[in-house]
Formats: structure tokens, C-alpha cells, sequence
């Protein structure tokens, strides 16, 4: 049987969750009763006050979250309606078009004959440079 006392590496999930279950049974035997009121009020207005700003956080996570939320689908309005304002209609087609095209002609460039073209467009754009 492994040694419970410290689960390493090796252990099983099993093994695991039956030292978890120890642990618990051990901290639940070891609960303690303050004979201090005082103490204890202290410790209940500390705990309410924690939950209470447990709740506000949460609540302006929740906040954050919608005005998040709101940003980006404004910015993707904003971007739909610039790219209808820049291409026209059917803008997100338009734009692929304009990709494969570059992609076919990439393509091809990449199969042409490099040297021979800048043998013939050399001299010409030389002879307007000298101009």
C-alpha cells in the first residue's frame, strides 16, 4: 500500500483523492469552540465585511465583463462598416480575391526566371534614372 502520508509523483488519482478525504476527516475532528464572544464577533464582522467585498468585486467583474463585451463588438461594427465604406459591397469576398490573387501571383513570380527579367529591366531602369 502506498504511503499516504505524502503523495508524490507516482501516486493514482485515486490515491490522491483518498488522502484529500483524510485530510478533510482529520480537519473537520479537529474543529476547535472558542470560549471568546468577543473574538467571535470580530471574526463574524471580518468575515462579513470580506463577503461583502467579495460580492462588490464580483459585481464589478460583472461590469467589466459587459463593458468588455460592448468595446469588442463595437470595434468589430466599427470594422465592418469601414471595410463596406473602403470595398463596397460583399468586402470580406472582395478581400480574398485580393489574397489569392497575390498568393497565384507569388506563385508564379516564384517560378519565373529572375535573372533573365532583371537583364531586361535593368538597363531600361538605369536609363531612366539617368534622365
Amino acid at each position: 500500500m502506498p504511503d499516504r502520508s505524502r503523495p508524490g509523483a507516482d501516486a493514482t488519482e485515486a490515491d490522491l483523492q483518498a488522502h484529500l478525504a483524510e485530510m478533510e476527516a482529520e480537519a473537520m475532528a479537529d474543529d476547535f469552540v472558542r470560549d471568546n464572544p468577543e473574538e467571535d464577533a470580530a471574526l463574524e464582522a471580518d468575515l462579513h465585511r470580506l463577503q461583502a467585498e467579495l460580492e462588490a468585486l464580483r459585481a464589478r467583474l460583472s461590469v467589466i465583463k459587459e463593458q468588455s463585451a460592448a468595446v469588442v463588438r463595437n470595434n468589430l461594427e466599427w470594422a465592418d462598416r469601414s471595410a463596406h465604406d473602403q470595398l463596397g459591397d460583399y468586402p470580406w469576398l472582395k478581400l480574398a480575391g485580393a489574397m489569392g490573387g497575390t498568393y497565384v501571383f507569388g506563385r508564379m513570380l516564384r517560378n519565373a526566371p529572375v535573372a533573365a527579367i532583371l537583364t531586361a529591366v535593368v538597363p531600361f531602369v538605369l536609363s531612366k534614372a539617368e534622365k
